[in-house]
């Protein structure tokens, strides 16, 4: 009796006790961590290049994830397969580029695991045709107001300009459809400088200067003229690049310069179809207030290469270019072309369903154990009542009492332990709708 009196009386407690356990200490949210996969087209590169951006999500918080142990595999379905190792930087980013011995075909399988589990897997598909979809493109014949006999045309020789770096822009002197040769140009500006003056067209009516904009809007007034006494005037805006960092090539390293001092910059090279590799470029002071950095290049295939050079590691703000560092030399001057990176694989629906499954099993054994206290606790209540009403009868009995008042008086004794049972179970439901809630 006395056993069954202290577990009535412990269970609501008992019941607190595991409820509060599964909510802060079993259930209660953790942080977790995964990968997410960003890269240009699979389908028909040469090689998988991928970005990987590790990340720790504490609820609805994310933030860089420095992991030292990332193995990522690459499998095809026609058996190819290729691994790497790679270490995340401060920022919780890494790129790994995967050799699969030939063109790709089909869907690639990826996973990215540590000491820590598996962080991302899944397959990878992406058509060039997609990729392109995010395109942005500067440079072309510039737009603007032409005059006179002859026809001048301005085209940015590497598609766009950005402060304060000089790059040449392009001109061209027709007649009638013609090139016009020894045709002598001048050129005004007004918001960017000239570094020399332009030669006399050559053979194709073609000259050069290099220009170095110094504001955020720039303008050129280009004059032709030849010793015949024709002359021809263009006038037109200067495509600027505001913040944007420039990159060229230099021999067998991809040069990064920057206007202001900074530490690193994040750089893509990129082909018509095909993202070829991705990196991380440490930047140094140049002494003249902006900073410079030197990335090794693999050899590049034949045909127009860009690298696109951002201060963000997505290559997606509105100062990204993709400057073309190879290409052929004859032709219309490519234009500058940038592509971000695409998101291809998000590892973090991984520990998200782990946290998730986790989360529900603690609330299953905290909801199941209230139940079962629930119920445990009904029925010894209606035992210690029937005990009571046992004793009460007879003592009623021995009182001398009229069985029609030890009647009425069982009547009442078992209304009052109806009452007293849904008391309880009203006790333990609000248990099971805080466990609900703090665990939903």
């Amino acid at each position: 009796m006395r056993l069954g009196r202290l577990v009535l009386y412990s269970l609501p407690l008992s019941t607190v006790v595991v409820i509060a356990f599964a909510l802060f200490v079993v259930g209660a949210p953790r942080a977790y961590h995964g990968v997410r996969l960003h890269g240009g087209p699979t389908e028909g590169a040469s090689r998988l290049s991928l970005r990987l951006s590790a990340v720790e999500r504490y609820t609805e918080v994310e933030a860089p994830a420095r992991l030292d142990d990332l193995v990522v595999t690459a499998r095809l379905e026609d058996g190819r397969a290729a691994s790497a190792r790679v270490a995340t930087d401060e920022l919780g980013t890494a790129n790994v580029a995967l050799d699969l011995g030939g063109p790709i075909r089909g869907p690639v399988a990826v996973g990215v695991t540590s000491a820590r589990g598996v962080l991302a897997r899944g397959n990878l598909s992406l058509a060039p045709e997609r990729w392109l979809e995010r395109l942005r493109e500067r440079g072309g014949v510039l737009p603007g107001q032409s005059s006179g006999a002859l026809v001048v045309r301005a085209v940015p020789a590497r598609g766009a300009f950005a402060i304060p770096f000089g790059d040449p822009l392009s001109i061209e002197v027709s007649r009638a459809g013609g090139p016009v040769v020894g045709a002598r140009v001048s050129v005004e500006l007004e918001g960017a400088t000239l570094a020399g003056d332009a030669r006399p067209t050559d053979a194709r009516g073609r000259t050069s200067v290099t220009l170095a904009p110094v504001d955020h809007i720039a303008s050129v007034i280009l004059r032709a003229a030849t010793d015949a006494g024709e002359t021809g005037t263009f006038t037109g805006a200067l495509p600027i690049a505001v913040g944007a960092l420039r990159a060229t090539r230099q021999d067998d390293q991809l040069r990064v310069d920057c206007a202001i001092e900074r530490e690193l910059a994040y750089f893509a090279v990129i082909t018509e179809r095909e993202r070829l590799l991705g990196g991380v470029v440490t930047l140094s002071p140049n002494g003249r207030g902006g900073s410079v950095g030197l990335a090794p290049l693999p050899p590049l295939p034949p045909g127009p290469v860009w690298a696109v050079v951002s201060g963000e590691p997505e290559l997606d703000s509105a100062s990204t270019v993709g400057w073309p560092i190879a290409g052929p030399s004859d032709g219309e001057p490519p234009k500058a072309r940038a592509v971000p990176d695409r998101l291809l694989l998000d590892g973090l629906t991984l520990g998200f369903a782990a946290e998730t499954k986790r989360r529900q099993e603690a609330r299953h054994v905290a909801l199941g154990f209230t139940l079962l206290a629930g119920l445990l606790a009904a029925a010894l209540l209606v035992r210690e009542g029937q005990r009571s009403a046992c004793e009460l009868d007879e003592h009623l009995k021995a009182a001398g009492a009229e069985p029609s008042q030890r009647q009425e008086q069982a009547k009442k004794r078992w209304l009052g332990l109806i009452v007293a049972v849904l008391c309880v179970g009203m006790g333990f439901a609000v248990l099971l709708l805080v466990a609900m809630y703090r665990m939903g």
